[in-house]
């Protein structure tokens, strides 16, 4: 896949995720459509509940950034409203200001792809390995 897409960035978190002996901890492809409504489809790539409070993991295209930052940001919105949870959103790392204002504006954590060895180290911390 082409560097900065949607595929592309996904492939990149779920191979790091992998290299840190991560993915047996993780769950993937979450379904959290039933926090918007029964009807609506959605899945975040990936998931673990440290401390009791969820963390998600999405990748995020630069193709269709804006767009795809306004439905991560309309779901997490509703997720964060029934239960504690964070969200980080891995992006190219030339995301566009204006989606970066976007995704923080609904506490999601823009990452860049090109920083995902600290965020496993983050997650394995935090995961106590």
């Amino acid at each position: 896949p082409a560097p900065d897409t949607r595929r592309f960035i996904r492939g990149r978190l779920r191979d790091t995720f992998q290299l840190y002996h991560l993915l047996d901890r993780l769950q993937s492809d979450v379904a959290v459509g039933a926090y918007v409504s029964p009807r609506f489809s959605f899945q975040v790539d990936f998931a673990y509940k440290p401390n009791g409070r969820l963390r998600y993991f999405q990748a995020l295209s630069r193709q269709h950034d804006l767009g795809d930052a306004s439905r991560l940001c309309f779901v997490f919105d509703r997720i964060r409203a029934q239960a504690p949870a964070s969200m980080t959103a891995v992006t190219a790392d030339s995301l566009p200001e204006d989606t970066r204002a976007l995704l923080g504006s609904s506490h999601i954590e823009p990452w860049p792809v090109s920083r995902l060895d600290e965020l496993a180290l983050r997650v394995r911390d935090e995961l106590g390995l």
